[in-house]
């Protein structure tokens, strides 16, 4: 194997935006937690809360931005950047609501606004 040559994975779970040498590229676990941080924020707490949970999965467009625009380099984990806002989150609404609401009442507000 040369100098020059790389290794890579052959099935790397990941999603990635650009082309070689600057390239965006994020991991499915990163993406799995973005996607499902505001819908636990949503049956946990509440809508608006959800809300803010899914503006902040918006930071990926921030990062994958700033990478392609050859600010960030190297390899930067998503979760890096995103968990400590994911966990600044939690604890503010646990703050805020000290309790989850129950699945029940989930339920029946997600049926009062359906039905306005």
């Amino acid at each position: 194997m040369t100098s020059s040559s790389r290794c890579t994975l052959p099935f790397t779970p990941v999603l990635s935006w650009g082309t070689w040498p600057v390239l965006a590229a994020t991991g499915l676990g990163d993406l799995l937690v973005a996607v499902l941080w505001p819908l636990v924020v949503a049956k946990a707490y509440t809508l608006r809360a959800a809300a803010a949970a899914a503006a902040m999965v918006g930071s990926f467009v921030v990062i994958f931005t700033l990478i392609l625009a050859h600010v960030l380099h190297g390899a930067t984990p998503a979760i890096a950047l995103i968990g400590p806002v994911v966990l600044l989150h939690h604890r503010w609404l646990v703050r805020r609501h000290p309790r989850e609401q129950p699945m029940a009442v989930h339920l029946a507000r997600r049926a009062a606004a359906s039905a306005q």
